[in-house]
């Protein structure tokens, strides 16, 4: 998690819910890159921990091999946050740490009609394992958001506040297997792709692995990261208990992912 200095800021950009904006800045290394920054409200924050998900499903990305934007957070100024949304915005915002991905101009949005060609079937089989890993319920779902961008060589994950639902405001001991049970696979963008695939192709296997090679040390370090930095994410061993879960169970992932792709 690198920490980003604001040099400007730019425009909101149209058709996002969170009404993002980007902006100019200065990363770990010295350089200047443009970001696609998210101005969560106080609700948001105060009932889904938006940044923290946002953090801790890029750092699960890594350690499944998945492809994402270059991340940071950033804080920014009233008085640059004035430059960007009316009064009556701000005020609803909250004012702490910003999650930001580098714009990647070079990666347009996955659609049916100029995806079909360059997909591969261990990436489309390792993203819907993955966002059933983490509940993710954005990736196509009820707003038909993709959620995907694409070039002529892989498929990169975005945009993932929108994960672990039963990890909230009102957080109580959880069935993590019945949440598995009803999750809204049918709705997700790559299901047709996958469905169309030979059936002795529909393996998760690399998922598989790095689901019970998942490095629980490491994702414990997340946590102490994001309250080094005053990021609210309800209580760690929320996160935690579910995670240990996961990598113990791998057999009931594989059967699920097994009996959602028939």
């Amino acid at each position: 998690m690198q920490e980003l200095q604001l040099i400007s800021t730019g425009k909101v950009m149209a058709g996002g819910t969170t009404q993002p904006f980007t902006a100019l800045a200065l990363n770990e290394n010295g350089n200047v890159e443009e970001y696609i920054v998210k101005a969560f409200t106080k609700k948001q924050l105060l009932q889904n921990a938006s940044v923290a998900k946002e953090i801790i499903v890029c750092e699960l990305a890594k350690m499944f091999d998945l492809t994402i934007p270059e991340y940071g957070i950033m804080n920014c100024a009233l008085q640059d946050l004035q430059g960007v949304y009316k009064d009556e915005r701000i005020d609803t915002l909250d004012l702490g740490a910003k999650f930001c991905s580098k714009f990647m101009s070079q990666y347009p949005i996955f659609t049916n009609v100029t995806s079909n060609i360059f997909l591969k079937d261990y990436e489309i089989l390792n993203i819907f394992a993955f966002d059933v890993f983490i509940f993710n319920v954005d990736r196509g779902g009820y707003r038909n958001k993709p959620n995907l961008l694409i070039n002529d060589n892989e498929l990169m994950i975005i945009d993932h506040e929108l994960t672990f639902p039963f990890i909230n405001n009102n957080y109580r001991q959880i069935d993590y297997e019945q949440n598995l049970s009803s999750y809204q696979y049918s709705k997700h963008v790559l299901i047709k792709y996958i469905k169309s695939l030979n059936f002795k192709d529909r393996v998760f296997n690399e998922f598989l692995f790095n689901l019970n090679s998942l490095n629980i040390n490491r994702l414990d370090l997340i946590f102490d990261k994001l309250e080094y930095y005053n990021i609210h994410f309800f209580d760690r061993e929320n996160f935690m208990n579910y995670f240990v879960w996961a990598k113990n169970n791998v057999s009931i992932f594989e059967r699920y992912l097994t009996l959602m792709t028939r």
